[in-house]
């Protein structure tokens, strides 16, 4: 147990290193609970701060008593949304094992889905970090955000962008924060230890695993109400 905690917090500094424990039956489970709990949180702090600043800028096509009536659904939406969060996590996890998996198939790695999660999940740790720093964002700003755009707080190259910015555009430098970028960095490192291959086939078989939630996050950005 000793181990596994020393080499989940060590992917922080050494995720070569780390992958030494890779492959310990169980050590997914503190990553995962702790992402899980922190996406949670945010999620049902959010709940009523999404609600408050629609109320201030309501959507378009949308009246403010239109949204006063529609917010208790709303909330209860985003709790939710909220509680489900923990089921996100793993799902996507697996599908970062699976897209992992493929890419070992494709470059004639060795790799095992089983470990390749135990890597992903060790890996979040990193995102728990931009989790923890975002509620912080948020927390100190509350009172002064007034739009959707707002809500998610700027971590990376969107701080900046001036007032007025394509949504799609601050979205997608958004998505690159500082802890972003580290996580790329640290499951590239982590994947091409564990497969032994070049630092540039772990950047390479990675991507797909960023690019996805990237695609999502985009197109998220064209449906959200400004």
């Amino acid at each position: 147990m000793k181990e596994d905690l020393a080499a989940i917090f060590n992917m922080f500094l050494d995720p070569a290193e780390s992958m030494k424990r890779v492959e310990s039956k169980w050590i997914w489970v503190i990553p995962t609970v702790l992402i899980s709990l922190a996406v949670t949180a945010m999620g049902l702090y959010m709940a009523p701060l999404t609600g408050r600043v629609m109320l201030r800028n309501p959507p378009e096509g949308m009246t403010r008593e239109a949204v006063q009536q529609a917010l208790p659904t709303i909330e209860t939406f985003s709790r939710i949304g909220a509680y489900a969060s923990p089921i996100i996590v793993v799902v996507m996890t697996l599908i970062s094992a699976a897209l992992l998996l493929g890419a070992c198939q494709i470059l004639g790695l060795s790799g095992k889905f089983g470990t390749l999660f135990n890597l992903v999940s060790m890996a979040s740790i990193i995102q728990l970090v931009k989790v923890l720093a975002s509620i912080a964002v948020l927390y100190v700003k509350s009172d002064d955000i007034q739009t959707m755009q707002e809500l998610q707080p700027s971590l990376g190259l969107d701080i900046f962008l001036p007032e007025g910015t394509n949504r799609v555009v601050y979205a997608l430098l958004n998505y690159f924060s500082i802890f972003q970028v580290w996580y790329i960095v640290v499951l590239a490192i982590a994947f091409a230890a564990y497969t032994k291959t070049s630092k540039s086939n772990g950047f390479l078989a990675t991507a797909p695993t960023w690019i996805l939630p990237l695609i999502f996050v985009v197109g998220g950005a064209f449906l959200r109400p400004s």
